[in-house]
């Protein structure tokens, strides 16, 4: 049972990339990092093999050779990186075609609940020769559904490489999310691990401090909301009198 002094859940994304990072395993055994909600599938990779990297030493690859009409070798993670119904989003990337898919390749905003009532969103394919490089951009607008994914797909069998992914709030063109391949996403931390508690119309104010990175550090809200009646300064300053009890999620 929520109680007016409630405390508040923090999740506070640093100039819009995640605080903490995943791993993803080479072909060759090595690791490296990528940023926290962004998950490589079975049939995806890191790929080093000059004839397959976009640039840089490194770039992302799914391959499929199966049965299946469509497989995802790459996607977000709904529930550590979750995205705002009805919020416009944009994705853009580099690409290079390693061998052509039966049906194209695709990137796309997909929602498993909103799929359940056959409400999908315009997915952008991807169909050219082996060896076509590009840029790739798509731009939705998402459902009133919470659970969200962008996803990339081989449809049919085939071959892609990826680099240079940025996924943007259009609203405020803030980068929420980017990637290269290079296992350079800066590394964050919170310098406290939670938030004190708030009681419902009193005055609330904290500092909030980060490790890693390069500072100075410059803070933003995302896509979830404060808590209401609480304000975030660019210098880190959280401060306000919470309006109404509860656990909070925000970033």
């Amino acid at each position: 049972m929520l109680g007016a002094s409630s405390p508040i859940v923090r999740r506070v994304r640093l100039l819009g990339l995640a605080t903490s990072l995943l791993l993803a395993s080479l072909a060759n055994g090595a690791t490296v990092p990528l940023v926290r909600g962004l998950v490589l599938e079975t049939i995806g990779e890191q790929t080093e093999n000059p004839d397959e990297v976009i640039s840089g030493k490194r770039s992302l690859k799914g391959s499929y050779s199966g049965n299946s009409s469509f497989q995802v070798y790459l996607r977000t993670d709904a529930a550590l990186f979750p995205l705002a119904s009805d919020r416009t989003y944009r994705v853009t990337f580099r690409y290079k075609i390693l061998a052509q898919a039966d049906r194209g390749c695709e990137v796309l905003f997909f929602s498993p609940k909103a799929g359940a009532v056959g409400n999908f969103l315009p997915s952008l394919p991807i169909n050219a020769p082996v060896g076509t490089t590009g840029v790739a951009e798509l731009t939705n607008t998402l459902g009133n559904f919470d659970d969200y994914q962008l996803r990339w797909n081989i449809v049919g069998r085939g071959a892609i490489a990826i680099d240079e992914f940025q996924l943007i709030d259009v609203a405020t063109g803030f980068v929420l999310l980017s990637e290269d391949a290079e296992g350079t996403a800066p590394s964050f931390r919170l310098a406290r691990a939670a938030l004190p508690p708030a009681r419902v119309g009193r005055t609330f104010a904290i500092t909030l401090a980060a490790l890693g990175g390069r500072p100075p550090y410059t803070w933003r809200s995302g896509t979830l909301a404060l808590p209401p009646g609480l304000q975030l300064d660019a210098d880190g300053h959280l401060s306000g009198k919470l309006t109404a009890a509860g656990s909070f999620l925000f970033d």
